[in-house]
Order: structure tokens, then sequence, then C-alpha cells
């Protein structure tokens, strides 16, 4: 997974919590090119393509097989945007962050059963409450 301070304890501690507890938990996050990304094991779930604009852009969701974090863990890679290492700091971090957005919001339109509640972290996930 991508860590930047405490937020990321949250998001790895929250779901194990609520799936203990009998609710469906899921993290989405988007495919950083992390030490936690090629040492662990992934299946493709999804691929679908988006507008950003004027632009189309293509995204693939994989899914961790293992499930050795207590929750299932989706990673959304957009080559060309969110293939990095870094998490932030980068020019186009609006773009990324929006596609990442909108590539979420397409992909879960594609679920049979929708969720109940989506709980979004930081500001390159607020557009998603509005979904």
């Amino acid at each position: 997974m991508a860590k930047a301070g405490g937020l990321g304890d949250v998001v790895g501690a929250l779901p194990q919590y609520q799936n203990k507890l009998g609710h469906i938990a899921k993290v989405v996050m988007p495919m950083y090119r992390t030490k936690f990304l090629y040492d662990n094991q992934w299946e493709v779930v999804h691929k679908g393509g988006a507008s950003l604009g004027n632009s189309f852009f293509e995204y693939t969701v994989i899914k961790e097989k293992t499930n050795k974090l207590g929750f299932d863990l989706y990673l959304v890679d957009i080559n060309g945007l969110l293939d990095r290492e870094k998490i932030y700091s980068y020019s186009d971090d609006t773009e990324r962050f929006v596609s990442f957005q909108i590539a979420v919001v397409d992909w879960i339109s594609f679920w049979k059963h929708h969720p109940d509640v989506i709980h979004v972290h930081d500001y390159h996930t607020a557009f998603i409450r509005l979904c």
C-alpha cells in the first residue's frame, strides 16, 4: 500500500475492524509503483475507460489475491497518471486524482450491489462523495 502519515494507518486498520463487526469493507487506492505492489500477487478484476474533459483514458482495477490484510484491496491503474512512485507533488496532480475518482465511480457503476457507504479520505477522493 502507499502511506503518507497517519492516514495510511487509518486506511489499513479501519476496514479490518469493520469486517470483524460483520460489515463488508473494501479499500480502493491509486496503483502507485511501490514495493507493496511488486511484493504481492494481483488479479485484474475490471478494465474500463472514461473521459476527463476532451481526453479519454483507460484504467485497470486489480485486486490483491491473498486477502492477508484482512480486507479486499483494489488498486486502480491509469497509465501515464498513476504509475509513479510518489503519491503527491507532481505538476499534474489535479488531473491524476480527478481521473482516479472518475475511474472509481465508473467501476462502481458496474457493480451488482452498490455500497451503502463510501468512506473517502483526503482531497484526491473528495468528488466521489458527490456521486
